[in-house]
Parts: C-alpha cells; sequence; structure tokens
C-alpha cells in the first residue's frame, strides 16, 4: 500500500497493489485499488469537503464527506 499526503498532513493517494513480492524486494506491484482525495478548506485551515475518487480504470466512483465545525472563542 502507498499512501500520499498534502502540505497540511491530509492524505491525498491511497494505492493498493497486489504482487508475489514485495516493492522493497523487486516485486512489481499491480493497482488493485486506487482511492484519490480532494479537500475544501475554511479559513482555519480545516477541511470541511473532502471528495474521494475511487477504483480502477473506467469503474470509479466518487463520493464527497461535507462536515461542519464550529469554534468558540
Amino acid at each position: 500500500m502507498t499512501l500520499s499526503y498534502n502540505d497540511r498532513g491530509d492524505m491525498v493517494e491511497q494505492i493498493r497493489g497486489t504482487s508475489g513480492l514485495p516493492q522493497e524486494l523487486g516485486g512489481q506491484a499491480e493497482p488493485q485499488l486506487e482511492c484519490r482525495y480532494a479537500y475544501e478548506y475554511d479559513e482555519h485551515g480545516n477541511w470541511t469537503s473532502r471528495t474521494e475518487s475511487s477504483g480502477v480504470g473506467q469503474n470509479e466512483t466518487a463520493h464527497t464527506h461535507v462536515r461542519q465545525l464550529t469554534y468558540y472563542d
């Protein structure tokens, strides 16, 4: 599994692959499932909307998660 993060520490990509050997030992991972994430942030730097696109090839789906944050002084 390969994970990638943006400069805010939020995951932007997750790739799960399969092979006979781990990549560290020379195996070639074939993509099995790919997930990509896109974010919208508020003025405090917290994400308020995250769109997840997942699948392989043309079998891709997208879901958007929206969260409402309340800040207190």
